[in-house]
């Protein structure tokens, strides 16, 4: 498993698509960032100067910023985890892997945990935005750090669909269509959530960027937790039947 860990890892650190969509991702959200903070102080001195109510960073400026961070999350992880196992099958060297001493879990949890360490470094320095702001006003970090917390979850949950969608096909294109639709229809489950109550009452809210948000308001509940944790197993789950359907078949 960590020989596959490793490989997988020095693919991503060699491949030009990972550095762009990491620069993309720290660009937009930087700017988004930018453009925040703009707002937020624009705010500040209209507030100060007609004595109505200040804004608060962590609820108007930070937690907005988690948001987008997720947000953008959606349309660039299904181009990172595309080639997964799509590219292996496409060169021929997923046949290779099951001739190896491991376990198709292992397979799977090896490319998991690489994207999962690219998708944790482009958080930790997405963090960078904060760390500069906080010079000049004081953050709560405990709450950033559930914030965080709620994105890596998402992150290993988008992860997860993207590898199941890249077994499915030898077609990188495919593949990052079928992340792009699963991924924007739990997006679009928030829509449940306002226009069935009942749906909600039975089954939980549904929207991935819902429970993103009870994250960073630091509302922590074992739902938020079991619905990201849940969907992530599941895909997983998905994944290795899928190749352990396809070893039997050779």
């Amino acid at each position: 498993m960590f020989a596959i860990l490793r490989r997988d890892l020095a693919a991503f650190f060699n491949s030009v698509t990972v550095w762009v969509l990491t620069a993309a991702y720290l660009f937009v959200s930087g700017l988004i960032f930018t453009l925040m903070v703009k707002t937020f102080a624009d705010n500040s001195m209209m507030s100060g100067m007609q004595g109505g109510r200040a804004p608060n960073v962590m609820d108007d400026l930070v937690l907005g910023y988690q948001w987008w961070l997720g947000f953008l999350m959606i349309f660039v992880l299904p181009m990172l985890t595309m080639r997964l196992l799509a590219e292996e099958r496409r060169n021929g060297t997923l046949e290779l892997l099951f001739t190896y001493p491991v376990s198709e879990w292992e397979i799977v949890l090896a490319k998991f945990f690489s994207a999962l360490t690219i998708v944790s470094s482009m958080l930790a320095m997405s963090a960078v935005s904060l760390l500069y702001l906080n010079r000049y006003i004081a953050l709560d970090w405990n709450l950033i750090g559930t914030g965080y917390a709620g994105l890596l979850l998402m992150g290993s949950t988008l992860i997860a669909i993207g590898i199941w969608a890249s077994s499915l096909s030898s077609s990188q294109v495919i593949a990052a269509c079928l992340t792009y639709g699963f991924a924007m229809m739990l997006w679009l489950m928030q829509l449940l959530d306002e226009f069935l109550p009942n749906a909600k009452e039975s089954l939980g809210t549904l929207g991935i960027m819902t429970h993103l948000e009870s994250f960073a308001r630091g509302n922590l509940s074992s739902h938020d937790a079991v619905y990201y944790a849940a969907l992530t197993g599941l895909f997983l789950f998905l994944t290795v039947r899928v190749l352990d359907s396809r070893k039997w078949r050779m």
